[in-house]
C-alpha cells in the first residue's frame, strides 16, 4: 500500500514539473509570444555561455524548484518539505505570471496557468495522505 502513495507521489511531482512548463508569455505591441519550455530552453543554454547573465530571481528560483521537484522524484521516501519548497520557488515565476494575466485581463496567461495552480493543490494533498 506505501508504495501505491510514493507513486502518486512521484506522478504528481512530475505532473507539476509539466505543467510549470505550459505557462505562456506574451508581450510587446506586436504580441510575442512563447511557452515556458521554450524560454526554458533559451535560459539554460544561455546559462552555459555567460552565467552571470541568467542571475535573476524570476529566472533562478524556478530553476531551482524544478531541480527540487526532481530530487524529490529521485528519493527513496518522499519530503513534503522539499515539495512545498519546490511549488514555493516554481510559484514565484508563475505568481507574477497571474498578477499579469490579470492585471491585463488575458485569457490565454490565465489558463496557461490554472493547471500549475490545480496541480499544486492536488500534490499538496496528495503529500498530506502519503506521509
Amino acid at each position: 500500500m506505501k508504495k501505491i502513495h510514493i507513486t502518486r507521489y512521484r506522478l504528481a511531482h512530475t505532473a507539476l514539473i509539466l505543467t510549470s512548463l505550459c505557462g505562456y508569455l506574451e508581450w510587446g505591441n506586436n504580441q510575442q509570444h512563447t511557452f515556458l519550455f521554450a524560454a526554458e530552453w533559451d535560459v539554460l543554454t544561455a546559462i552555459m555561455l555567460d552565467p552571470l547573465s541568467m542571475i535573476h530571481p524570476l529566472v533562478i528560483l524556478p530553476l531551482i524548484g524544478q531541480i527540487l521537484l526532481l530530487i524529490g522524484i529521485m528519493r527513496k521516501q518522499p519530503s513534503r518539505r522539499l515539495t512545498v519548497a519546490g511549488i514555493f520557488c516554481i510559484s514565484s515565476l508563475l505568481g507574477v505570471m497571474l498578477v499579469v494575466g490579470v492585471i491585463s485581463m488575458n485569457i490565454k496567461i490565465l489558463l496557461s496557468v490554472l493547471p500549475f495552480v490545480a496541480t499544486s493543490i492536488i500534490a499538496v494533498v496528495v503529500g498530506k495522505n502519503t506521509l
